[in-house]
């Protein structure tokens, strides 16, 4: 017999199509995968009914900032986002993908991409299939594939260095004729199914060795620019970081190539900075200035507080410091131990400090940095709580020098988390109703032992909805919806009307919860790794099969690789 879809009828609910319409009473009937009515009194004999009676019936949520790119090869489902809503992702961002990637640059790829994302780095030599080298393999492997909800990829520009310069992608900029390599790889990449090309000015490998992605000049970006923009591609852009002015710069710089070539680019990401008061509000003005001259320029934008974990086990905190970073990545506590102690390494910690700016690691604000963990000498258990800089001024000395001596008599079992951003409501909520920016930035997939991603939507929707309220309902969902789809151009997703694919949420906002993150055992290698759990939704479609019901996982992997199709540009 002929595989038959499933009929739904979605009945009693408050349709809210993404538009950013005002919301209509209405029922929705879905047919092979797409809808075919909204309208009220809809009836179907054989369909399954959802009563939507006190809830919304919106567009499933679209996350167009996440790394998801190993962990679809062991958790196809992604049950942990598809529980708050998202029914298309976006991977391949901060210069970082799966392709084009040839076989003899697979471990450095996956070294590099672990480190800068925080993803045990083994997981991509034992869960990675890596049966691919060019990006139209990949995709022909993503295309045959089932996820739960759908995926979209952009490609990582250090790959493509890598795949078309080998070694001197990380070294220098690049010929004329490896310009012309760089495009002609790029161009296939997108007929294979890329939705465009992401790039970072401020990752660095466990080395310290900047990405290759830094290593490109403004020949090489306007070209590749002048290829996505033929192509109908996006782009999407790590800047520099911390100092805000660093950031207007490149906003500035690559706003030409954006302009010229009319690519959408999504900056990663505007936030309201803990450390520098003012950086949100002059970010926002040069965007705004940007846009009014035509430049199609999104800085995206998370309502989660930037909270990370960190300790001197894996983690890319300490990046801008190299003495403390080559602390961080050396294996067993004896190394480590030894190094604290060492009086050469000590004068290089010094320097650094004392020389670089950090972000991640704030050493400038450490009373922004919180003790949380302190080791088993009861001595140091007063410490929990309190913030850095006041435990490091008690003791005195340089403050690299104090943490040194911290971490040595915590044996080395000191933990932090770190607040970065988005710690006053009031800053965020006025980022959050600028018509400048769009909603993503969610790292979601990354960083696993530091916070979790996932949950941003379920985040905006009740304390920036329900709770304080900032916003309309219909305000935040055309934001997680129709308006990344329009800027993506996915004509027949994001909005809920005939034809379009139904990927669909339904739920009833005073229900939605967004919880803490929990840890749990991470399956490739039973290493913890942070979840949130369910958001409270009572149903979430794609491709017009249930996904989740009722915050668990349906039997459904009706996700697809979700290819560019350059008619789809609105």
């Amino acid at each position: 017999m002929p595989h038959q879809e499933p009929v739904f009828l979605i009945r009693n609910g408050d349709v809210i199509d993404g538009s950013g319409q005002a919301r209509r009473r209405a029922d929705v009937l879905i047919e092979g995968g797409r809808i075919t009515a909204i309208a009220p009194g809809l009836t179907h004999a054989h369909a399954q009914v959802i009563d939507a009676r006190g809830a919304v019936v919106t567009p499933g949520f679209i996350d167009c900032h996440t790394h998801f790119d190993a962990s679809l090869f062991w958790d196809p489902r992604c049950s942990s986002i598809l529980e708050h809503g998202v029914t298309t992702l976006l991977i391949g961002n901060c210069s970082l993908g799966l392709a084009p990637v040839p076989a003899d640059q697979r471990a450095e790829v996956g070294d590099t991409f672990g480190f800068i994302e925080d993803i045990p780095a083994d997981v991509f030599a034992r869960k990675v299939p890596w049966t691919w080298e060019t990006y139209d393999e990949y995709a022909q492997v993503m295309k045959a594939a089932a996820f739960g909800p759908n995926v979209l990829a952009l490609v990582g520009h250090s790959q493509l260095r890598g795949a078309v310069m080998g070694a001197a992608a990380w070294e220098r900029a690049a010929h004329a004729d490896e310009i012309e390599g760089l495009c002609d790889t790029l161009a296939g990449a997108l007929r294979a199914g890329a939705l465009g090309l992401s790039t970072s000015l401020f990752d660095k490998d466990r080395h310290g060795r900047p990405v290759p992605s830094l290593q490109a000049d403004d020949r090489e970006f306007d070209a590749l620019f002048e290829v996505l923009g033929r192509f109908g591609a996006v782009a999407q852009l790590v800047p520099r970081h911390p100092e805000t002015q660093d950031v207007i710069d490149d906003l500035q710089r690559f706003g030409r190539f954006s302009g010229q070539h009319q690519v959408p680019l999504l900056i990663n990401q505007l936030a309201e900075n803990a450390l520098y008061a003012d950086s949100h509000e002059r970010l926002l003005a040069c965007t705004h200035a940007l846009q009014a001259n035509g430049t199609p320029l999104w800085p995206m934008f998370s309502p989660r507080a930037v909270e990370m974990r960190v300790t001197l086990r894996q983690t890319m905190a300490f990046m801008a410091l190299p003495a403390w970073n080559e602390l961080a990545q050396t294996a067993g506590a004896d190394q480590q131990a030894a190094l604290l102690r060492d009086p050469v390494w000590r004068a290089e910690a010094r320097a650094h400090w004392d020389e670089r700016p950090s972000l991640m690691f704030p050493t400038r604000f450490l009373d922004r940095v919180r003790i949380i963990q302190t080791g088993p000498r009861p001595e140091r258990a007063a410490d929990r709580g309190r913030d850095l800089q006041a435990v490091l001024v008690e003791r005195g000395g340089h403050p690299s020098d104090a943490l040194a001596d911290w971490f040595v008599d915590t044996e080395l079992a000191g933990e932090f988390v770190v607040k970065l951003s988005n710690v006053n409501m009031d800053n965020v909520a006025r980022i959050a109703n600028d018509p400048a920016i769009v909603f993503g930035a969610s790292d979601a997939g990354a960083h696993l032992q530091m916070f979790c991603g996932c949950g941003d939507s379920t985040l905006l929707l009740t304390r920036h909805v329900r709770e304080r309220p900032d916003m309309t309902l219909e305000a935040a969902v055309h934001g997680l919806s129709g308006k990344l789809a329009k800027l993506l151009g996915l004509r027949d997703r994001g909005v809920l009307r005939p034809g379009a694919v139904a990927d669909i949420n339904v739920f009833a906002l005073e229900s939605l919860q967004w919880l803490p993150e929990v840890p749990e055992a991470d399956p490739p290698g039973g290493v913890p790794r942070l979840r949130r759990p369910a958001g409270g939704y009572l149903c979430t479609m794609v491709g017009g099969r249930l996904a989740s019901m009722q915050g668990q996982p349906q039997d459904s992997l009706n996700g697809r690789f979700v290819g560019l199709n350059p008619a789809h540009r609105l």
